[in-house]
C-alpha cells in the first residue's frame, strides 16, 4: 500500500513534519501580507519614484524596510529543513536596525516594530527541526563584500544618524507617515540595515545571496529617488544618489562574480 509523504527530510537527515511546514507558510504570508498590505509597503515604495510632494526619499525608504528587506527575508525562510539561514539572519539585522533607529530617533513604536519582526524570526526558528545551524552556520567569507561593507559603512550610519536628527526635531514634511510610522526614522533603519547585512553576506554563509542582493535593491531605492529628486527630504543630492548607486552595483557585481566559485548556497542532499 502506497501512503503519502507528510514529511521531509532535512540537511541533517532529520524528518520534518508536514504541520511544521505548513506553520511556516502561513507565518510568511502573514508578516509578508502584513508588510506590503498592513503597512503599506506595496505604497510606499513606487511612491519613491512617482507622485506629487517632497517626501519620495523618505518614503522609498519605508518601503525599502517594509517591501524588500522585511518580506525577502521571510519568503527566503518559506523552506524548512534546508541549509539556508541567510533570511533569518536578516530579518535579525532588520529588527536590530529597527530598534535602533527608534532609539536614535527616540521614536519608540519602531522598537515595536522591530519586535514584531523579531517575533516572526523567532517562530520559524522554533519551527526548525535544527535550530542550532542558526547560530553556527557554515562560512566562506568573501574579502571584496567585507571591502565594500566597510567602505559603505561611515557614509550609510553618517547618513543614518541624520536621518534620526531630522526625526528628533520634527522636521518637515510631517505628514511623511504610515500608519503613525513617520519616515524620517524608517530612513535611518534601512542605512543601518544595509551595512549589517552586508557584513553578514561577506560572511557568504548559506543563503548570502539573498542578504547581498536585498542590500543592491535597498541602497538602489535610495540612490535612485535621490537622483530623481535631489531636493526633496531625505536626499543624497545628484552626488550622494550616484555614489550609492555605485556602491550597490559594485555590491551587486561582486555578488554575481562570487557565483562563479564554488557554490555555498545549494542545500545539501
Amino acid at each position: 500500500m502506497v501512503t503519502g509523504d507528510h514529511s521531509a527530510r532535512s540537511v541533517d537527515g532529520r524528518s520534518v513534519p508536514a504541520w511544521r511546514r505548513r506553520a511556516a507558510v502561513v507565518v510568511v504570508a502573514t508578516y509578508v501580507l502584513l508588510m506590503w498590505v498592513g503597512f503599506l509597503g506595496l505604497i510606499d515604495l513606487p511612491a519613491a519614484f512617482v507622485g506629487p510632494g517632497r517626501a519620495h526619499v523618505l518614503d522609498g525608504s519605508y518601503g525599502a524596510l517594509t517591501m524588500i528587506i522585511i518580506p525577502v527575508g521571510f519568503f527566503a525562510q518559506t523552506r524548512l529543513g534546508g541549509e539556508r539561514v541567510a533570511g533569518v539572519h536578516q530579518l535579525w539585522a532588520a529588527a536590530l536596525a529597527l530598534g535602533v533607529a527608534g532609539l536614535l530617533a527616540t521614536e519608540f513604536r519602531y522598537l515595536a516594530l522591530a519586535a514584531v519582526v523579531l517575533l516572526g524570526s523567532t517562530l520559524l526558528v522554533a519551527l526548525e527541526v535544527n535550530w542550532r545551524r542558526f547560530l553556527y552556520p557554515r562560512r566562506d567569507a568573501a574579502l571584496g563584500l567585507g571591502v565594500l561593507a566597510a567602505l559603505g559603512a561611515g557614509p550609510w550610519i553618517a547618513h543614518a544618524l541624520n536621518m534620526a536628527s531630522h526625526a528628533r526635531a520634527l522636521a518637515p514634511p510631517r505628514d511623511a507617515e504610515t500608519n503613525g510610522f513617520h519616515h524620517w526614522t524608517a530612513a535611518s533603519a534601512p542605512a543601518i540595515c544595509v551595512v549589517i547585512l552586508l557584513a553578514v553576506g561577506a560572511a557568504r554563509m548559506p543563503g548570502w545571496r539573498v542578504v547581498v542582493y536585498s542590500v543592491a535593491a535597498s541602497g538602489a531605492v535610495y540612490g535612485i529617488s535621490s537622483l530623481l529628486f535631489p531636493t526633496d527630504a531625505g536626499s543624497g543630492g545628484k552626488i550622494g544618489g550616484g555614489l550609492a548607486l555605485a556602491w550597490c552595483a559594485a555590491v551587486a557585481a561582486t555578488a554575481l562574480l562570487l557565483d562563479r566559485r564554488p557554490d555555498t548556497d545549494q542545500d545539501r542532499p
